[in-house]
């Protein structure tokens, strides 16, 4: 990209020359170049390069001018090459941490899937423990309904057994009272129980 010193032969041609050079810079860079506009400021540096390179074809200006406009025009690539290099790494930094969030979503995505299926697991564990103590209670109360049944035939057998021996004893009195014969026994369901065993029964109780 340097310009030859020796211009006595073919000024013109050496400074075509150098422009040309100087093209074909910009259209590698344009090349290695991530962002539309850095490629849109690129694209007008090689039509300013075209410019006077037909210029200096045409002879519309001298070759001091040309040598001050090429000069010009590599200064300006120099700093716009140093700004795309600085955009080129913050780009290239963007790309790093957006990779780097998207293995952490992805790492993010397994552990919801954990998460999720560690759930489920407990919701069913939870509903079988449920449908378990369900089925305890149900079974509790079926047992409870049939003592109380059975505590209220007891019951039951218990109050008529208590008449009963209290009508024995009334009726026993009276016959005392009478001057009769005391019946030593008790009719009870269709039964005769003597006094003893009765006694027996009742201290059971």
């Amino acid at each position: 990209m340097r310009i030859t010193r020796s211009l006595k032969l073919d000024p013109n041609g050496q400074i075509i020359h150098a422009l040309q050079e100087h093209i074909k810079f910009l259209n590698r860079e344009i090349k290695r170049c991530k962002k539309e506009s850095h490629i849109n400021l690129l694209n007008e540096e090689i039509q300013r390069a075209k410019i006077l390179e037909e210029k200096l074809r045409l002879k519309e200006i001298t070759i001091e001018t040309a040598n001050q406009e090429l000069n010009k025009l590599r200064q300006e690539i120099t700093l716009l090459k140093g700004i795309i290099e600085e955009k080129n790494k913050t780009i290239t930094a963007l790309q790093e941490e957006n990779g780097n969030l998207r293995n952490t979503n992805d790492e993010l995505t397994v552990e919801v899937e954990h998460l999720r299926t560690r759930n489920n697991n407990i919701r069913t564990n939870c509903n079988n423990f449920i449908s378990i103590q369900q089925e305890q209670i149900n079974e509790l109360q079926r047992t409870l309904r049939i003592r109380n049944e059975v505590d209220h035939d007891i019951c039951n057998w218990n109050i008529t057994w208590l008449e009963e021996r209290i009508s024995y004893f009334e009726n026993r009195e009276i016959q005392h009272q009478r001057g009769e014969t005391v019946d030593p026994y008790l009719p009870r369901s269709n039964a005769f129980i003597g006094e003893h065993e009765f006694n027996q029964q009742f201290n059971l109780q």
